[in-house]
């Protein structure tokens, strides 16, 4: 079979979104937008059964090829991730740009300058749980095409394609080419597991996120808030952001509310005015203000309770799919190992820019004369057929 070699992230099997060549990784987005598809569809309403419905089709296929063009940035976030941005930055851009020089020079500047402090620090947070890698374990098919199966086995302390199974010669059955491989009984015991989709066995407290569908380091869980796993190497960034959040919440909105309720930016004082002469504080726009203050101020509230929660399992030791499946409460920090937040992060266990291996095979697709196989390009190793004995 012919072969060739691409930049990995252009031919990632799991369901993250990869951006800016490769550089910025970040989760499934829950739909399927792209520019070519956008495109197609606006062609399509404009020209359907016309001479005109395939105008500019080969362009929209280059276009395809292109990962920068047909899946840009701002196409990778997920609805709950742009309601997180919403919640964070209008309360913050009202704060910044109406009530901000009020209290610079009718308070202090002090109040100003922490809540730009923890602005940047939410801002920071977010964008770096949003589009860092959770601790992904890559695919038996990626390890195969990389040629990265002996640094893995390193950096692991184990063989994380597992040993072939010594039935029936080198573990393949004769006649369907089935490859057996088993987990050593010491892994077995220790909690190691298989895992049926990525093909490879998978540390302790590794899970398979159905979301993103890869296996995650230390999982925690899959946040649609973030766009992105929560795991071993960006756990402790999700929790900054929470806890910068929580204390942006506490300083930005008691002073708009003061500020709109008491209408402190009303009066014009023998100084000058401090520029908000021009708002209007009547009976309408106070409740449609009071309206929006309850429900951001709800949230604010759910946001702590989220971190209190994460306090609690940062003590305990535990992920939230630990503690949900009921594991046990394990020993106060300083007594155990492992703790969620100042356990190691470790390396990235993958290069997204890595050129791979590809092998030519035939699938099945649409074609204009019905259902029939067409050559496509997969991952040297996709097509193995490997179980678990």
């Amino acid at each position: 079979r012919r072969a060739r070699k691409a930049r990995l992230y252009s031919v990632w099997p799991g369901d993250n979104r990869f951006c800016c060549a490769g550089f910025v990784m970040t989760g499934a987005p829950g739909h399927e937008c792209t520019t070519a598809g956008c495109l197609r569809g606006v062609r399509d309403m404009a020209f359907e059964g016309t001479r005109f419905d395939t105008v500019g089709e080969a362009a929209l296929r280059r276009l395809e090829g292109s990962d920068a063009l047909n899946r840009p940035v701002f196409a990778s976030t997920s609805c709950p991730n742009l309601c997180a941005w919403v919640c964070i930055m209008i309360p913050s851009a009202l704060f910044f740009f109406v009530a901000m020089p009020y209290f610079w020079t009718k308070v202090h500047p002090i109040l100003p300058m922490l809540a730009l402090f923890f602005f940047v620090l939410t801002v920071v947070f977010l964008l770096i749980t949003c589009l860092s890698d959770p601790g992904v374990l890559p695919r038996r098919e990626v390890i195969l095409a990389s040629g990265i199966a002996e640094r893995l086995s390193a950096e692991l302390g184990y063989n994380i394609l597992g040993e072939i199974s010594p039935l029936r010669g080198l573990g393949v059955r004769e006649g369907d080419g089935t490859m057996r491989v088993t987990i050593p009984a010491d892994l077995k015991e220790k909690g190691y597991r298989w895992c049926s989709t990525c093909k490879i066995i998978r540390p302790p407290r590794a899970s398979h996120c159905p979301d993103c569908d890869n296996c995650v380091m230390r999982f925690d869980h899959h946040c649609p808030f973030v766009n992105n796993c929560v795991g071993q190497r960006n756990y402790v960034f999700f929790f900054g952001f929470t806890t910068s959040v929580c204390l942006l919440s506490a300083m930005v909105l008691p002073m708009l509310a003061f500020y709109f309720l008491t209408g402190a930016g009303r009066s014009r004082s023998e100084e000058g005015s401090v520029g908000f002469d021009q708002v209007e504080n009547d009976g309408v726009v106070k409740a449609v203000l009071v309206t929006i203050a309850v429900a951001v101020g709800g949230i604010a509230l759910l946001v702590l309770l989220l971190w209190l929660y994460h306090v609690f399992l940062i003590f305990s030791g535990l992920t939230t799919k630990e503690h949900w499946r009921g594991r046990k409460v394990q020993r106060l920090p300083g007594m155990g190992e492992e703790l969620t937040i100042f356990g190691r992060r470790g390396p990235r266990l993958f290069d997204p820019r890595a050129r791979v291996d590809l092998v030519e095979k035939k699938a099945p697709s649409d074609t204009p004369s019905g259902r029939a196989l067409t050559a496509v390009w997969a991952l040297k190793g996709a097509d193995q057929h490997v179980i678990e004995v």
